[in-house]
């Protein structure tokens, strides 16, 4: 293509002197074409570079967007983490601390591992003794503890846990926040908030739950315990000078009033769910479920779930809902019971219908409707993306948002 100018030229070179009409117009026609071409290439080129650059911004946007955020860095005691993950305390403690702000310490004797390690949390093991953890409460944190059979799901909380391998025994204090603990003979996890005491043994399915102060308590008494003489009865015949310092009368230890018997509650706070199932089958458990008050069967329904019995605990739950409906407790169950029944989910969703129903703006609408999504996220996807958009609505920075925006990305 030749430009402009040196199609001018050639016009002049042609020209005689003379001017012939109809050659003067055919050069015209010539030059306006030419004319035209370059104007049509030069228009091109700035077209083709805005869409380059387009092109490049949107990828750019896109590898921003799908390239996966850096996982978080931790050290211990201020050194890089050994290549397989394992931490070992042996004389003295070890900490790991994250880049997110979270920190976990082993106790002296202690080992555990670093299994994975991502943007939003880790995956993490207790393998022996005991850890403090510290974990920073953010949007999408994710981290679990294993120890022995159990796994520890935790959002952002502080507590300890301590596992013994020989014992078979998991103990979680929690001081702050809320973890979930499954796994070995529990039926459905449980979950546990600030101030509690988990106590699980592997070996005879023993669950206890109880309030972490009332577990720590001392007794403040440091007096001895009296002897047995000092509180026994003189026999026939015996004197006071033959038993010295004992009272001519019994003492008042041996009167006082026998001690109140606990109620069912109470015993579930002190986490004796032992004797409540014992009381309860020595009562008849099926008059128990027939007659029963509403606080005798949310005990009996505790205790069940909590000593592994949950067919047991099943059955408490849906007679508390007939036998007293429209209380507190029978809406609670509800909830309970679409935990219980996540293995069916045609029956664990219509459970959490039924809550949402009853206590829109209940104590547990937000896990309920969160589990609603978790299960419809497995079993009919189209309608979870639906909920998913309802969640994120109503609970934004919910502990279910980032499955949320996953089924909407």
């Amino acid at each position: 293509m030749k430009p402009p100018i040196e199609t001018l030229a050639g016009l002049a070179r042609q020209r005689d002197g003379q001017i012939d009409p109809a050659a003067d117009s055919a050069a015209r026609r010539r030059l306006e074409a030419s004319l035209a071409r370059e104007r049509g290439w030069s228009a091109q080129v700035p077209r083709r570079a805005v869409a380059l650059a387009a092109a490049l911004a949107v990828a750019a946007v896109l590898a921003l967007l799908l390239w996966p955020a850096p996982a978080l860095d931790v050290v211990v005691d201020g050194q890089a983490l050994a290549e397989a993950g394992y931490v070992e305390a042996k004389e003295a403690p070890v900490a790991l601390s994250f880049s997110d702000g979270t920190r976990i310490d082993f106790a002296a004797g202690s080992a555990g591992r670093v299994v994975s390690v991502d943007a939003h949390g880790a995956q993490l093991s207790v393998e022996r003794g005991q850890a403090h953890f510290a974990v920073m409460h953010l949007p999408e944190a994710r981290w679990s503890v294993t120890a022995g059979p159990f796994t520890v799901a935790v959002t952002g909380t502080e507590f300890d846990l301590a596992w013994g391998p020989d014992e078979q025994q998991l103990t979680v204090d929690l001081h702050q926040g809320s973890v979930e603990v499954r796994g070995a003979m529990l039926d459905t996890p449980i979950a546990i908030r600030g101030g509690k005491r988990l106590i699980a043994r592997v070996q005879g399915g023993d669950v206890q739950l109880r309030d972490l102060r009332v577990a720590e308590q001392v007794p403040t008494s440091t007096a001895p315990e009296p002897s047995v003489q000092e509180v026994a009865e003189p026999r026939p015949g015996d004197s006071a000078s033959r038993v010295h310092g004992a009272p001519t009368t019994a003492p008042s230890a041996t009167t006082a009033p026998p001690a109140r018997k606990l109620s069912w509650a109470e015993l579930i706070a002190k986490g004796d769910y032992a004797t409540v199932l014992s009381e309860a089958e020595a009562r008849g458990i099926e008059s128990v479920l027939q007659s029963g008050s509403a606080g005798d069967l949310v005990a009996l329904a505790d205790a069940a779930r909590y000593q592994g019995k949950g067919p047991l605990a099943r059955t408490a739950l849906v007679a508390l809902r007939e036998h007293h409906p429209g209380s507190a407790a029978a809406t609670s169950a509800a909830f309970l019971l679409g935990r219980m029944s996540e293995g069916s989910a045609a029956s664990a969703i219509g459970w959490y219908d039924r809550y949402l129903a009853e206590a829109p703006g209940g104590a547990y609408a937000s896990e309920a409707l969160g589990r609603k999504l978790y299960v419809l996220s497995k079993s009919n996807p189209a309608a979870a993306k639906v909920l998913a958009r309802q969640y994120l609505a109503a609970y934004p920075s919910g502990p279910y948002a980032p499955l949320a925006r996953s089924l909407n990305p």
